[in-house]
């Protein structure tokens, strides 16, 4: 059995048990048995050349990283419906309607996305797959520049980068505060340092 199948079926077994749905070992056969039967086709030459072109860029580390792909896939699909004109208010309406749902089971929810995704190109009459090999190519082109940005990354962090400043509360007053690491007092973003432990705050905040 490979890696991903077995990952297919760990998640679908988990999902039974969250719903309910084993409670003897026939019940575990059953999902096993459902699972292989919608055992999915090889990966499309396209989605190959994707897995290629993230193992040339990140390693295989990075490539199959599950937190990490569903992070950067989120990011795209929240850029995507910001390019689109959706407001804010609604994007953050439906993060809190799907989080107050019982998680689904991630193959149906792949299929959901990718229908939604070609239904979304058929109303903005977009080649999905045009603009899936265009944005690859694209990327092949980047790969140094992507591949220093995700060494840059803030660790723990589902953010792709780390914002340099935000506002802070000093006393009664709301300042810009920057990235101050806790031990050497380095600011952001003059330059990353692994070893530092950033925190928001002002160098001194009596001059704040």
């Amino acid at each position: 059995m490979n890696d991903a199948l077995h990952m297919r079926l760990t998640d679908a077994i988990d999902h039974a048990i969250r719903k309910g749905e084993i409670a003897t070992y026939d019940d575990v056969s059953d999902t096993v048995a459902r699972v292989m039967r919608e055992a999915p086709a090889p990966i499309t030459p396209f989605q190959r050349n994707v897995k290629n072109w993230c193992e040339s860029t990140f390693g295989s580390t990075i490539t199959a990283d599950r937190v990490e792909r569903i992070q950067r896939f989120l990011e795209e699909a929240l850029e995507l419906a910001q390019a689109e004109g959706m407001p804010k208010a609604d994007a953050a309406k439906l993060l809190e309607y799907v989080w107050s749902r019982p998680p689904g089971e991630i193959l149906q929810e792949v299929g959901g996305v990718m229908v939604t995704l070609a239904a979304y190109c058929n109303a903005v009459e977009y080649n999905i797959f045009a603009a899936g090999t265009a944005e690859l190519e694209r990327c092949w082109t980047q790969s140094e520049k992507i591949r220093e940005k995700q060494k840059a990354k803030p660790q723990g962090s589902p953010l792709p980068k780390m914002p340099s400043e935000t506002l802070i509360r000093v006393g009664p007053y709301e300042v810009h505060g920057v990235l101050v690491c806790k031990s050497c007092g380095a600011v952001r973003p003059d330059a990353h340092e692994s070893t530092c432990s950033w925190y928001y705050g002002v160098p001194n905040p009596a001059e704040a």
